[in-house]
């Protein structure tokens, strides 16, 4: 099970997968955040978390978190609850792309490495947004407990609002999500490891005789 910050973290994840991944799409469970688990945002992620330990939940749980002051100051805290072996943890990784992104603040628009302060989903999209500016984060607030500020893509809800997601192939989302993180190896978001999984081979094996098999009968009838 996967659980993003918001709905549309989960749709675009999911979408990038069909994409990217096809092979190893279906051994991804996003939970519905909108539609049972009301816990969208960083805050109530950790409470989630801090629930799901609680009552010792046996499933295999990532909680994928955005690279930005809040994910980072979210990540920092699941950290410290001490997750069980089947729950993990990341963020979106860094990237060089990042490192010089236009941003707005106090003094105007400036290129700024928005890696850990403001790297959200949104900023996986296609950028090109016809009628609107060149894609830039601005600055809102300031988050002591980690020492940084915290930025937002603008314009990110018209970004969000394209149907279906226009994905960066050759850019941001392949990196996404072939990035296995250092703290943990073994997260189900490692899918080179899962799509040379002997259990997911032997999964997929089952499903393919399955569908063969129901392609003889619907000839032999």
């Amino acid at each position: 099970m996967v659980a993003t910050e918001g709905a549309s973290d989960a749709r675009i994840v999911s979408r990038a997968l069909e994409i990217l991944r096809p092979d190893v799409a279906d051994f991804f469970r996003f939970i519905d955040v909108e539609e049972r688990h009301h816990f969208w945002g960083t805050g109530n992620l950790v409470k989630f978390a801090e629930g799901l330990l609680r009552i010792d939940i046996q499933n295999k749980v990532l909680f994928l978190l955005d690279n930005d002051a809040e994910g980072v100051d979210a990540y920092r805290k699941l950290q410290e609850l001490r997750l069980s072996s089947n729950m993990h943890a990341m963020r979106l990784p860094d990237l060089d792309e990042f490192r010089s992104f236009p941003a707005r603040g106090p003094e105007g628009i400036t290129a700024c490495d928005i890696n850990g302060r403001a790297d959200a989903i949104e900023c996986y999209l296609d950028l090109n947004l016809v009628g609107y500016p060149a894609a830039q984060v601005v600055w809102s607030n300031y988050k002591k407990d980690i020492g940084t500020w915290q930025g937002a893509l603008d314009h990110k809800e018209c970004y969000k609002r394209r149907s279906p997601y226009r994905v960066e192939r050759r850019l941001h989302f392949p990196r996404m999500l072939s990035a296995t993180q250092a703290d943990c190896p073994n997260t189900p978001v490692d899918l080179e490891r899962a799509a040379g999984d002997p259990r997911c081979s032997e999964v997929r094996k089952s499903k393919n005789n399955s569908a063969r098999a129901t392609r003889s009968l619907a000839r032999s009838g």
